[in-house]
């Protein structure tokens, strides 16, 4: 999501806001998904939202805002 980003803009991304919200623990060799989505873009910013599974179910979530340079 963020390198789809970079490429449109032909810009660098600076992260300004990072929340990670921890559901679950996990173990160390689990395998996880990650499903990413922009929320928001603008010209200058964007909201980008992640969701961390472990088999089909929720145990992270982590939202980023990042600047658009």
């Amino acid at each position: 999501m963020t390198q789809d980003l970079v490429v449109n803009s032909g810009r660098n991304l600076i992260i300004e806001q990072m929340l990670i919200y921890f559901l679950q623990a996990v173990q160390i060799d689990d395998v996880l998904r990650i499903q990413a989505r922009i929320i928001h873009h603008t010209r200058r910013s964007a909201i980008i939202d992640y969701d961390i599974y472990l088999n089909h179910q929720i145990v992270s979530k982590a939202n980023v805002t990042v600047k658009i340079n």
